[in-house]
């Protein structure tokens, strides 16, 4: 003897998803402090604020100009290694040129990296030379 199969249909409502700036939730932080955590570990902290926080422009420029710093950070990083590479074997040229570029590379990253930490903190949209640029305009094309 079988036994008879019973069916239950549920019906689950769904939820609507949109982009619109107006329909996202804000994030518990206060704007500053979001710009800040944004600009806190270039590229990544810029990439998660840009996805997460849709509504507010100081936010969403910190996290921008976060991203392209990290970007051109990471790219002058193998820069530098590959002009470590290439004269590897002339030592007493190219480990204190590698050394001495390298030195200067890391001091004017800190050095901007620390001023658009302090600027986003104080809710500024301070604007690194080229890096900002760029980052305000593929903020503008986003939209």
């Amino acid at each position: 003897m079988t036994k008879p199969h019973i069916f239950v249909t549920v019906a689950i409502p769904q939820a609507t998803l949109t982009r619109s700036s107006e329909n996202c939730p804000k994030p518990p932080l206060e704007p500053n402090l979001a710009a800040f955590l944004a600009a806190l570990v270039p590229p990544l902290s810029g990439l998660l604020f840009l996805r997460i926080d849709r509504g507010r422009p100081l936010v969403r420029f910190h996290a921008m100009q976060s991203l392209v710093l990290g970007g051109a950070v990471l790219t002058g990083y193998g820069l530098l290694l590959g002009l470590a590479a290439l004269l590897r074997d002339r030592p007493e040229v190219g480990a204190p040129l590698t050394l001495g570029v390298g030195a200067l590379f890391v001091a004017v990253w800190l050095t901007v990296w620390l001023v658009q930490l302090a600027a986003a903190l104080s809710g500024h949209e301070w604007t690194i030379p080229v890096v900002g640029t760029i980052a305000r305009r593929l903020l503008t094309h986003r939209r």
